[in-house]
């Protein structure tokens, strides 16, 4: 038996097995049977830990908005005590930017975790459920007010929407090498996001988000 299934509780479990079920089905399709069964729960347990069906998808949805808080390191927080002034100040917010979206390279596009992660992501951009309010509100809202804020500083940036405009399409190089990743493997020849394939795509997103703000 896999060590760390065994050692993951049945909660920890259904959560994991929901995201790949989820993931590969959309809401309707995917049902707590198969959850369970891949889980090796007993189906009982999704009532008794989330309420049912509903609640097991919120838990899901809110596994991945902490996992996306610890790829940006307190960035939606801390950011608001950094005292970006001056000349030392763009340099300190350019190097939080290029900071973060490393980071959210390594955990969007470079990580297993990503990869299921993304598809639920996906869904909810294009059929927004009463989940999506679990992601804009404790994550993608605040994170593009940080960004933005960022790219207010380091470009010199005087409209609010414009710094907000740019941050979502800043974000959005990252996005989309995840969306059409098949895409991107088959046109580039990659061997399907190695390490060097990564780095070599780290690099453009910050050549790009450096050059937006020139």
């Amino acid at each position: 038996m896999d060590k760390n299934r065994e050692n993951k509780t049945a909660r920890e479990r259904l959560v994991e097995a929901a995201i790949d079920i989820f993931g590969r089905n959309d809401y309707k399709t995917a049902t707590t049977r198969m959850i369970a069964a891949q889980a090796k729960v007993n189906i009982s347990a999704i009532p008794y830990y989330f309420g049912g069906k509903e609640g097991l998808y919120h838990a899901v949805i809110e596994h991945i908005v902490a996992a996306l808080h610890e790829a940006t390191k307190g960035f939606v927080v801390s950011k608001e005590a950094r005292p970006f002034s001056g000349e030392s100040g763009q340099q300190m917010a350019a190097a939080a930017l290029e900071k973060v979206l490393g980071n959210m390279v390594d955990l969007l596009i470079g990580s297993a975790q990503g990869q299921r992660f993304s598809r639920i992501i996906q869904r909810e951009q294009m059929y927004p459920s009463s989940a999506y309010d679990i992601i804009f509100s404790n994550f993608m809202g605040p994170f593009l007010d940080a960004l933005a804020k960022l790219i207010t500083i380091a470009g010199n940036e005087r409209s609010p929407e414009r710094a907000k405009l740019r941050a979502i399409a800043i974000f959005g190089q990252i996005l989309v090498f995840r969306a059409i990743r098949e895409t991107v493997v088959r046109s580039l020849d990659f061997q399907g996001y190695s390490d060097r394939e990564i780095e070599q795509i780290r690099e453009v997103i910050i050549d790009h988000t450096r050059a937006a703000l020139e």
